[in-house]
C-alpha cells in the first residue's frame, strides 16, 4: 500500500526548509525518521523541486558540481551522487520515466540519499536565489502549489 503522497511532498518541503534555515542535520533527521517509504521521498523531492530549479538554477547547480568535481576529482561518491539527482531533476522536468527509471535502477545510492541530496540542493539553491527574507515567501508558494497543508 502507497502512503497519501501529501505526506511525502510536506516532508521534503519541511526537510529542505530546513536546510534553507541553516539546519543540515534536522533535515537529515527528519528525512531518516520519516515512515514514509524512502523511493516515495525521493519521488516526492523531485516532483515538488523540479520546477522551481528548472532551467538557470538547474544550470548552476550543474556548474558548482562540476567545478567540485575538478577540485576534488570526479570519482568522489558526493559528487556522483549530486550529479545524479541533477540528471534525475531533469529527468523529472522532462517527464522522461525512461530516464528516471535508468537511473534510479543502475544507482549504487539508495532512494534516501536521493532523496537527502534533492532537498540539500533544493533548500540551499532556494536561499541562495532568494535570501533569508525571502525564502519562507517561496517556500509558502511551493505548499500552495503541490497542495501542501501549513502553506500561509
Amino acid at each position: 500500500m502507497t502512503a497519501d503522497p501529501s505526506a511525502a511532498y510536506a516532508t521534503a518541503m519541511s526537510a529542505a526548509e530546513l536546510v534553507a534555515c541553516d539546519d543540515p542535520r534536522g533535515e537529515l533527521l527528519l528525512l531518516s525518521a520519516s515512515e514514509l517509504p524512502h523511493a516515495q521521498l525521493r519521488d516526492a523531492a523531485l516532483k515538488v523541486f523540479a520546477g522551481y530549479l528548472a532551467g538557470d538554477p538547474l544550470e548552476s547547480l550543474r556548474a558548482d558540481i562540476h567545478h567540485t568535481a575538478q577540485e576534488i576529482g570526479a570519482g568522489d561518491r558526493q559528487v556522483i551522487l549530486n550529479m545524479e539527482v541533477v540528471a534525475l531533476l531533469e529527468a523529472t522536468i522532462r517527464r522522461d520515466e525512461d530516464m528516471l527509471r535508468t537511473i534510479i535502477d543502475g544507482s549504487e545510492f539508495t532512494p534516501l540519499d536521493h532523496a537527502h541530496v534533492a532537498v540539500s540542493l533544493a533548500g540551499r539553491a532556494i536561499l541562495d536565489w532568494v535570501g533569508s527574507d525571502r525564502a519562507p515567501g517561496v517556500f509558502g508558494a511551493l505548499r500552495r502549489q503541490h497542495g501542501i497543508s501549513g502553506a500561509p
